[in-house]
């Protein structure tokens, strides 16, 4: 009987890493800011800086963590940060002032960093060649998972005190991570084989092997064709992020019901997991240029959906299942994107400083969205910015493809 690969075992480990520290971080945390806030009295502003430390200090760490990689693997800073998260999250509810409160989100940030999606990609790229793009696909709808398991965890025991909330949270933060953790390999050699498991090395497809060649950091800095990644990434995630952090008000605006909002939400996290399997899977069968391209496009059609549901909301559920694609689609064709393009010796690096730019444009996709609300009053003229960006992408990603084609003829 033939073994199972254990790369599948690495990436089950990366998963249940990945669904605690976004589940927690992401989804979990805004139910707790409020209680926390009462009791060290915050006013909404003050609380809202909060978050806004997580992704910056996030963005902060992603070069670092890029350049970690390339000088020592990911196993042990996905176990260090593992570790450290846990236990951060079990100190949580030992917090008695606000200056504490900022420390716990500088320190769940700095170990998000080390045991999160940089690092993650990166292994996986060590296992995967052939089931990449699937691979890939299933470690983000971890996310997603996260998102459903852990908010529960908060809602079950926020009645007993946030700081109950905090401990039972803290509990399944353990079991998520540190039995996980044991499984994780630096590379298919640690267990005495090869990449995607197969007996004959020559039979390898190579997907591993960059378009652009084994370049540097310094060499990327010089090239127009990594500005033209950046520029598209940090457009996408302004434009994800933008929206996703403004949904609420936005529904608001519309005075829809609960159940239709319920409708919407539903409609919308069912197709980010259905995006991101498929286009990973699809990824591994067609070319990544013009599956990224592909999710683009249909973001695009999203954003504009969601433009028209300014003035009809019947729009809104079409707008979810679309956008709800387009997002995770994009999400997850960005990191295979990238590997196809740079992977080689600084592909941490690179990796990194790419994470870092589009950590912040998405930081800044939120403030400028809702600036733009107050300015104006509603959100159309954000939703049209939206259409106008991934325009842009979508011709920043075929110039790609056209450079790329002429770099892998030479």
């Amino acid at each position: 009987m033939k073994s199972i690969y254990y790369g599948w075992f690495v990436l089950l480990g990366l998963f249940l890493i990945y669904a605690a520290s976004n589940g927690i971080g992401i989804y979990s945390m805004p139910l707790l800011l409020p209680e926390m806030g009462k009791e060290f009295q915050l006013d909404p502003k003050a609380a809202s800086k909060l978050p806004g430390l997580l992704f910056l200090t996030t963005a902060g760490m992603a070069s670092i963590v890029g350049w970690l990689l390339d000088k020592f693997g990911a196993r042990w800073l996905i176990v260090t940060g593992g570790i450290g998260l846990v236990t951060t999250v079990a100190l949580l509810s030992h917090v008695s002032s606000y200056p504490q409160l900022v420390a716990f989100y500088v320190f769940y940030a700095i170990f998000l960093s080390l045991s999160g999606i940089v690092s993650s990609i990166y292994l996986i790229n060590r296992w995967f060649d052939q089931y990449k793009g699937i691979a890939v696909g299933i470690f983000l709808a971890a996310s997603s998972a996260g998102g459903a398991i852990f908010p529960q965890i908060v809602k079950a025991h926020l009645g007993e005190g946030w700081r109950s909330a905090a401990t039972w949270m803290s509990l399944f933060a353990a079991l998520f991570t540190l039995i996980p953790i044991l499984l994780l390999r630096e590379q298919p050699a640690d267990k005495n084989t090869v990449i995607d498991g197969l007996l004959k090395p020559n039979s390898i497809q190579n997907n591993e092997k960059s378009i652009i060649g084994n370049i540097t950091l310094q060499q990327a800095f010089r090239m127009p064709i990594f500005y033209l990644v950046v520029l598209t990434t940090c457009i996408l995630w302004f434009c994800i992020n933008g929206f996703i952090q403004n949904q609420g008000f936005y529904y608001k605006d519309l005075k829809i019901d609960a159940a239709t909002g319920a409708n919407i939400a539903t409609l919308f996290s069912t197709c980010a997991i259905i995006g991101k399997l498929l286009f990973g899977y699809l990824s591994d069968r067609w070319d990544k240029s013009t599956m990224m391209l592909a999710a683009i496009v249909c973001l695009t059609m999203g954003c504009v959906l969601l433009r028209m549901s300014a003035s009809n909301i019947a729009y809104l559920l079409p707008f979810a299942l679309v956008f709800g694609l387009g997002f995770s689609g994009a999400f997850t064709m960005i990191q295979l994107w990238i590997a196809k393009l740079f992977y080689g010796k600084s592909y941490g690096s690179i990796l990194g400083v790419i994470t870092m730019a589009d950590t912040l444009a998405g930081s800044y996709g939120i403030v400028q969205m809702g600036a733009m609300r107050s300015e104006q009053g509603n959100y159309v003229g954000g939703f049209s910015l939206m259409i106008l960006l991934c325009g842009i992408a979508v011709v920043c990603t075929y110039l790609v493809k056209i450079i790329s084609k002429r770099e892998n003829r030479t």
